[in-house]
């Protein structure tokens, strides 16, 4: 599987999509972008929200970030479990994998339907937690209809551990982790997880980095710090501000 470049455009796009399905009012949100919903993804048990359309040559499933008292609980069920099937060292966040389980058959179903009929690009995307239940949701996918599969996330935590990110990495190839500069959530949890590829950092004067080294990581590690430590972390991470962001810099850039 061959991986496709960043594209800036495609993040902008994405982003877009992933504040829409915050929304009350998603479906008719993600309508006025020009998108046709195939599936509301809405999960009273786990609290798991989402969108699954489709657009031109795009199909594209975008899972909700934390909002409730359920999600929160959900990123705090920090013990780990198998995933996926087959996998035993593979282990991931329990609560990223319940969430995920629980609209799994309905998401597959969806798509099933879907790919039986054309070759459209699979698409997958979250912000936050909504970021870590779409790389499960990705991996599966690809496993699953054994096809390409493309996936940015936006303000990710980190999903499973090292065994993880390798039965990843060998089954998602176009796989983009974006990180606005100061955002302290990618660093959780702390101990026993690993981030998937690839890694980009960026920040509000539009400078991309794609797989920093350890220096640029570094020096992104103290601005989360700095943003913990003066109360600003909240307002970096907000979906509404990664938004401003990438659309200040696809207005301005174009491309990366």
């Amino acid at each position: 599987m061959a991986k496709k470049p960043f594209d800036l455009n495609l993040a902008a796009e994405l982003m877009d999509v992933c504040v829409a399905v915050y929304m009350d009012d998603t479906h008719d949100k993600l309508e006025k972008l020009g998108y046709k919903v195939q599936l509301m993804i809405d999960e009273p048990s786990t609290d798991t929200q989402g969108a699954i359309m489709t657009k031109e040559d795009k199909i594209i499933v975008a899972f909700r970030g934390t909002t409730s008292i359920r999600d929160v609980l959900i990123d705090l069920n920090a013990l780990v479990r198998p995933f996926p099937e087959g996998h035993p060292r593979s282990l991931v966040h329990q609560g990223f994998l319940l969430a995920h389980a629980s609209v799994r058959n309905k998401v597959l179903d969806v798509l099933r339907g879907l790919l039986s009929s054309d070759r459209r690009r699979l698409i997958f995307t979250g912000h936050s937690l909504g970021a870590a239940i779409a790389t499960l949701s990705a991996v599966e996918a690809a496993m699953v209809f054994e096809r390409p599969v493309i996936i940015y996330t936006f303000a990710s935590p980190m999903v499973g551990n090292g065994e993880f990110v390798k039965v990843f990495s060998r089954h998602v190839a176009t796989s983009y982790r974006l990180e606005l500069k100061g955002d302290p959530v990618p660093n959780i949890p702390l101990i026993g997880f690993e981030h998937v590829p690839v890694h980009v950092i960026f920040d509000e004067d539009c400078n991309f980095i794609v797989n920093p080294n350890f220096n640029e990581k570094f020096e992104e590690t103290m601005d989360d710090i700095k943003h913990v430590l003066f109360g600003k972390a909240p307002n970096v991470h907000h979906h509404f501000n990664y938004q401003r962001v990438l659309e200040i810099c696809r207005k301005k850039v174009g491309g990366v």
